[in-house]
């Protein structure tokens, strides 16, 4: 399966690229920069130049894969909206060139933590 991933050299995604890969699936990563271009490369993943505000990009992975796998997000979280409705610009994109192909989209991403209780998180926060 050739599969189309944002977010592919970040914590969660590098980690879905080895296995992908691992499992013999074709990868091919959106690369924003030289530096996650050549990271993808040495985890064995073909790149797509270009970012996550790059709709007609993002169209073209999908539209090239038999599935996307969508863990990219702006890690700019001092504006947590924009980067919120960047996200759902992607994901419309994604998904516009998805509808009635029956091709899987997985959109996921993670928390590491969280900041400014004054005190140590805990599950329930």
């Amino acid at each position: 399966m050739h599969v189309f991933i944002t977010g592919g050299t970040g914590f969660i995604g590098s980690l879905v690229v080895k296995e992908l890969i691992e499992k013999g699936n074709q990868v091919t990563g959106l690369a924003r920069s030289e530096e996650s271009a050549q990271l993808l490369n040495d985890m064995g993943a073909e790149m797509l130049r270009g970012e996550l505000t790059d709709l007609e990009v993002l169209k073209k992975g999908a539209i090239a894969a038999d599935g996307v796998i969508h863990i990219g997000f702006s890690n700019d979280f001092s504006q947590y909206d924009q980067a919120v409705e960047m996200d759902l610009q992607a994901v419309r994109a994604i998904g516009s060139v998805l509808e009635n192909t029956d091709k899987p989209f997985i959109r996921t991403g993670g928390t590491l933590g969280i900041s400014g209780l004054g005190r140590q998180g805990t599950e329930a926060d």
